[in-house]
């Protein structure tokens, strides 16, 4: 194999030019490569926090507003209550429907997320006959108890819930802190040898 000799002082020069800007080269595609990594990468952490905190407070407001129309309807025994209630319930079960969606993408998992659903499939301020607020009937009783206790249950959920949430951001912001620093020392690694190559070259 016949490797071409520079005939001059000029193409001498533009050889080790080009020698020597072969790894600064190298260097600035991995640099650019490691960043655009590294700007994904953040991009989509933060996307995934912010939707985790969005649903946590939506479910916190939409457990408090199905609380409110419980006792709405248990007081005034309105059937329009009755039916935003449902509505509230509804509203609840599908935001807890999109976080189990996210559930996968998330460090863990939960069990009070299966055990709130079981709850609220079972919740109805229904099936008595309550026509006001001057009820003081056993079967209204029963029911008010039933609600409570109902309720109980979706508030330590919900707290679990929250809690969880709390603590799968810290750790998706802990990764990607993790993530960040491992790429950078990859690049000031990469950066490191591409320098020798350019002083040995």
């Amino acid at each position: 194999m016949v490797f071409l000799q520079p005939r001059s002082v000029l193409q001498l020069v533009i050889a080790g030019f080009l020698a020597a800007l072969a790894p600064v080269v190298v260097a600035v595609f991995f640099t650019i490569q490691t960043m655009e990594v590294l700007t994904e990468n953040h991009r989509s952490a933060t996307r995934l926090v912010v939707d985790v905190t969005r649903m946590g407070q939506n479910i916190h407001r939409d457990v408090l507003e199905l609380e409110r129309r419980a006792r709405q309807y248990i007081t005034l025994g309105d059937d329009d209550l009755a039916d935003l209630f449902e509505q509230e319930r509804l509203a609840l079960s599908q935001e807890l429907m999109k976080l189990q969606s996210l559930d996968a993408r998330l460090p863990s998992q939960s069990p009070d997320l299966a055990a709130l659903f079981a709850v609220l499939s079972h919740l109805t301020v229904t099936g008595e006959e309550n026509t006001g607020p001057a009820f003081e009937t056993d079967a209204f009783s029963v029911d008010k108890a039933r609600l409570d206790q109902s309720f109980d249950l979706i508030g330590e959920h919900s707290a679990a819930i929250q809690k969880w949430l709390n603590a799968s951001v810290d750790q998706i912001l802990e990764k990607n802190f993790e993530d960040a620093e491992t790429q950078i020392h990859f690049l000031v690694l990469q950066l490191s040898l591409s320098a020798i190559a350019t002083l040995v070259l």
